[in-house]
């Protein structure tokens, strides 16, 4: 309920069947502007090699995202997902 809230107002039009895009992602970061900044990753090899597509502008707390198969997914430890960089 809370994720519908935010897309509500974020002017995002996410649902179960849409992935949504970096244009998506990018107007979550203007909804959250300075409060989080929002990092999404996309694997760039099969050793679980990751970069970075989009970085929102700096903020305190940060969101990090993976990005695959058209679906993104938090990430928890930022660390570890990084192989411990």
């Amino acid at each position: 309920m809370l994720m519908q809230w935010n897309c509500y107002y974020a002017g995002v039009g996410l649902c179960c069947s849409n992935g949504g895009s970096l244009d998506d992602v990018d107007m979550f970061q203007r909804y959250f502007f300075d409060k989080y900044q929002i990092i999404v990753y996309v694997r760039v090899s099969k050793i679980r090699q990751y970069e970075k597509i989009y970085v929102g502008p700096t903020a305190k707390r940060k969101i990090f995202i993976r990005f695959e198969d058209n679906h993104y997914d938090a990430i928890d430890g930022i660390a570890s997902f990084l192989g411990g960089r």
